[in-house]
């Protein structure tokens, strides 16, 4: 008996372990905070300021000088599996500048870095994966990805999850590998993650930057375009519902009910659903005009079995938010 109890509690431990880190997201209109409050970013001193932009609305521009944000060194931390997705608008200029840099330069090299135009003839849309854990076999990978345009909107989104590596930029998958050997784990850095700075000295990005989210578990593919044409679609203006919170749910893991809050700064027409991690829907917990305020649901899953559910949040018809729940029977 205590064998079992043993067991059930080095289980419970080890699933609230796996799921700990949480969701970010910077939507990047008047600062560099996280909406959660778990990573709010520091921007340099100077070279960063928050422009209205014709196409997106308010995002971050780096003047690819002295402009630059640092990003919390416990983002990567008891991640197993990662998406990373952002828009970035490249100004030009040198060769090897950085939309982000996760990870570490020398000694110990561990990095993910995506650079808008390499140093490589013919000079394009550049990824490197890279790990190297302290007494460990060095990995890396170098994809060469296509010139891209200046002055254009791009969406891109990294998935790293296992060995399998995905890369889209807009909603065309560049990268699809599989043997990929390079565990988040090996990316923890020993200084900063960065958006528009190298871990080398490198140039500093020039142009705009917008909407980075975290995810601490892979996107679909079906996400990942709903991601890219739910932002595309509309008039990024009123894009981010700025203000929204979607609360973990608790407890987590669960058998067989938890609870989920969300918070809402204006009406908006609310649409929280239940996935599994294939994708299918499971139900819909709520799909209708809310008035502004916070809203707390007592959700029950007595006939779904145990395993990990998604549930994502979309107001006025945008994903803005998603996460995971354990229902552990």
């Amino acid at each position: 008996m205590k064998t079992i109890l043993f067991s059930l509690s080095t289980l419970l431990l080890c699933i609230n372990f796996c799921v700990a880190q949480e969701e970010a997201h910077w939507p990047f209109d008047t600062d560099v905070a996280d909406v959660f409050g778990y990573y709010d970013g520091e921007k340099s001193p100077d070279g960063v300021s928050f422009v209205e932009d014709a196409t997106r609305g308010k995002v971050l521009q780096l003047d690819g000088v002295s402009g630059y944000v640092t990003l919390p060194l416990g983002l990567l931390y008891f991640v197993q599996d990662v998406t990373i997705t952002c828009w970035f608008n490249w100004a030009g200029g040198s060769i090897w500048q950085r939309v982000y840099s996760f990870g570490n330069a020398m000694p110990n090299v561990r990095t993910l870095y995506l650079c808008p135009q390499d140093g490589w003839d013919p000079n394009q849309l550049h990824l490197t994966l890279g790990g190297q854990p302290p007494g460990g076999t060095f990995t890396w990978k170098d994809w060469v990805l296509g010139a891209i345009e200046t002055n254009t909107w791009y969406f891109s989104a990294f998935v790293l999850s296992g060995d399998s590596c995905k890369f889209y930029l807009n909603d065309n998958l560049l990268i699809s590998e599989s043997d990929v050997l390079v565990n988040l784990e090996d990316l923890t850095p020993d200084s900063a993650n960065y958006i528009g700075r190298s871990h080398w000295p490198d140039p500093l990005y020039n142009g705009m930057i917008d909407d980075l989210h975290f995810y601490p578990y892979p996107l679909t593919h079906a996400e990942i375009l709903e991601l890219y044409h739910s932002a595309s679609d509309v008039n990024v203006t009123e894009k981010t519902v700025q203000g929204f919170v979607l609360g973990q749910n608790y407890p987590n893991p669960f058998n067989p009910t938890t609870n989920i809050v969300y918070s809402i700064p204006k009406s908006v027409h609310v649409k929280l659903k239940i996935f599994d991690l294939l994708g299918k829907e499971i139900c819909t917990l709520v799909n209708e005009f809310k008035t502004r305020g916070s809203y707390f649901i007592n959700f029950s899953a007595s006939d779904m079995a145990s395993g990990i559910y998604i549930y994502r949040l979309s107001l006025d018809g945008e994903l803005v938010a998603v996460k995971r729940m354990v229902l552990l029977k």
